[in-house]
């Protein structure tokens, strides 16, 4: 049985994901510092040597913050998307476009927000491809899957029961979740959107939200594209 134990440290959150004795970590999430992450793993009951891989969901930075620390700790493999390569390795901050049209970080009137340490620089050493992977060699019932339109980049993680999405939904300010407030593209959203339930996970993870049942997810999908329809 493959368990999902997430954690926060403010922006944005990562996941331990652990089978028997084998751990995989998706995203570093918004981590401030090696013992940061450390207390992390103590709390979450999870050893640094049962940590086999470092999954990064996408490549947008709120979600690999420290990932050049963590992976000189860990002594592990960092795996991400092939269109994510590029961002991790350089330390970009890439752009994002808003859905309904908005001013995005970095647009004129709309600064970025400044991260309280510089983007780190790692060169993944496992790219993904579109096809997606099985993470079974590293000892977790788990595979990967393409799932674009948040970003170029954008993979899901699922197991026989859950899914980890990136920021497919995020969280509003009183608890609730709502779609994505970035897609780079509309329809492959959409599309993806499909992929996931097609996979049927009963559990829904995201980097900006608490777990949330399947139906909740769908729901507010449906209402979405309902509302477009009219």
């Amino acid at each position: 049985m493959t368990e999902i134990i997430q954690f926060s440290s403010g922006m944005s959150k990562g996941f331990f994901v652990k089978c028997g004795d084998s751990v995989v970590l998706v995203d570093t999430g918004f981590v401030k510092g090696l013992d940061d992450f450390k207390a992390h793993c103590e709390k979450a009951g999870v050893k640094p040597e049962q940590i086999k891989l470092i999954v990064i969901s996408h490549e947008h930075n709120d979600h690999f913050m420290c990932l050049d620390v963590i992976k000189d700790f860990l002594k592990v493999p960092v795996m991400c998307h092939k269109n994510s390569f590029e961002s991790l390795s350089k330390g970009l901050d890439p752009s994002v476009k808003t859905r309904d049209g908005s001013p995005a970080p970095g647009d004129p009137g709309r600064p970025r927000p400044k991260m309280p340490f510089p983007n780190p620089k790692v060169t993944p050493d496992i790219l993904v491809g579109d096809e997606g992977r099985s993470l079974e060699d590293f000892g977790v019932e788990a595979r990967l899957i393409y799932t674009p339109g948040h970003s170029a980049g954008s993979m899901t993680l699922l197991t026989d029961d859950a899914a980890i999405i990136g920021d497919i939904i995020i969280s509003n300010p009183d608890g609730s979740i709502r779609t994505a407030k970035f897609a780079d593209d509309e329809a492959a959203l959409k599309n993806s959107v499909m992929d996931i339930l097609a996979a049927s996970p009963k559990t829904i993870f995201s980097g900006h939200a608490d777990p949330v049942p399947v139906d909740e997810f769908l729901a507010i999908f449906e209402e979405e594209w309902a509302a477009e329809d009219k």
